[in-house]
């Protein structure tokens, strides 16, 4: 059993983009608290139907009576009753009509829309500062609260957030998603306007997770931390190891694979096709890293029979039913059953001899990249 850490995201998945307050000057209280949250403060959550527009409107109300009060506009101590404030919709030409919607879209959106799972991006100050990507841990709780300190310690709501990568700056990222990340607005819904949902991966969750399923696609992540670039034998060992899994993984998809008699370069120059590779791209800034990516579950394919050759297991042993155990959110039994097929197809289209050689480009990448794989 190989058990390996692959992200399967569901196709409702959101990507969020939550702004750090004004001038971002909540991101490193985001950042030491591992949560995100609105500068509104005395929003209430105790009581509120976050799902409901005259519910939001008046918790929305009561909070801005809560910050005139601190900021002096209002010698009138804010009334702490939701049923106090009124719930109806703003009047288009009233001042600060924009603002309220705004603000009454941004809460419905993080406290009711956004779900456990779901992904924010949290742009820093400046094109170079770092973009925090993360994950909500836990559906809403209204207990979970903040004070803000420059609102007179005023609570506010936030979400719990487990951060999985703070150190990509916003100039790594696509245009579409740099240009949204510039947005004012207080949250906004990437998956939204998307030209093509599947260009997430790309965009986005190839910084956030190193292996993972989105839709009709599949990446991976290999880890290669001891490059030197005065010795570049690890990575061509690397590329061809990547390279003769892959075609044999498309082969096996058709049926009727065998590679008995073929070595490495030959299953290459005869079988590699690369039209449906969506990335493969090498990264040696500290710690180096192999990108790859494909169409369907073929880079998956590739991460189990590597971690296989890897582990040191038998011929003999690979062949007696390895198969993949997904950590993290469960994929549907069809992906793992195909995932499995797949490499079982590899395998048995094989002989020991090839199976050796395979073994020995992996403990040439490891030696000379460091090549592995990542584990729960």
């Amino acid at each position: 059993m190989q058990n390996l850490k692959v992200k399967y995201i569901a196709e409702d998945h959101n990507v969020w983009a939550v702004h750090a307050g004004r001038y971002k000057r909540q991101y490193e209280t985001f950042l030491e608290n591992n949560v995100v949250f609105l500068e509104l403060p005395g929003l209430p959550s105790a009581g509120v139907d976050f799902g409901n527009l005259q519910s939001v409107r008046q918790a929305i109300r009561m909070s801005d009576g809560v910050l005139k009060w601190i900021i002096g506009q209002s010698t009138n101590p804010p009334v702490r009753n939701l049923d106090a404030y009124d719930g109806n919709p703003i009047d288009i030409a009233e001042e600060g009509a924009r603002t309220f919607n705004s603000q009454v879209g941004n809460v419905m959106s993080l406290f009711h829309q956004a779900k456990a799972g779901d992904l924010v991006l949290v742009p820093g100050k400046g094109h170079y500062k770092s973009v925090l990507i993360g994950e909500i841990e836990t559906s809403f709780d209204s207990d979970d609260l903040i004070l803000l300190r420059q609102y007179d310690d005023e609570a506010t709501p936030f979400r719990r957030v487990n951060w999985l990568n703070t150190e990509i700056p916003k100039r790594n990222f696509s245009k579409y998603v740099s240009k949204r990340l510039e947005n004012r607005h207080a949250v906004i819904n990437l998956n939204k306007n998307w030209s093509d949902l599947n260009s997430i991966s790309d965009d986005v969750y190839k910084f956030a997770y190193q292996n993972f399923i989105f839709k009709d696609q599949s990446h991976i992540t290999l880890s290669g931390p001891t490059y030197n670039s005065k010795e570049p034998q690890g990575i061509f060992d690397a590329t061809d190891l990547i390279k003769a899994v892959y075609a044999m993984n498309t082969v096996v998809g058709s049926g009727g694979a065998d590679f008995r008699g073929q070595n490495i370069a030959q299953i290459i120059a005869q079988h590699y096709n690369g039209e449906q590779v969506t990335d493969f791209t090498f990264n040696f800034n500290s710690p180096g890293r192999i990108g790859f990516g494909s169409a369907a579950l073929g880079a998956i394919t590739v991460l189990g029979i590597i971690s296989v050759a890897l582990g040191g297991l038998s011929f003999e042993d690979a062949l007696g039913g390895v198969s993949l155990e997904f950590n993290g959110e469960a994929a549907p039994t069809e992906v793992q059953n195909e995932c499995n097929d797949r490499m079982r197809g590899i395998l048995n289209s094989m002989n020991q001899g090839q199976y050796d050689e395979l073994q020995k480009k992996c403990t040439d990448a490891r030696n000379g990249i460091g090549l592995n794989v990542e584990r729960p």
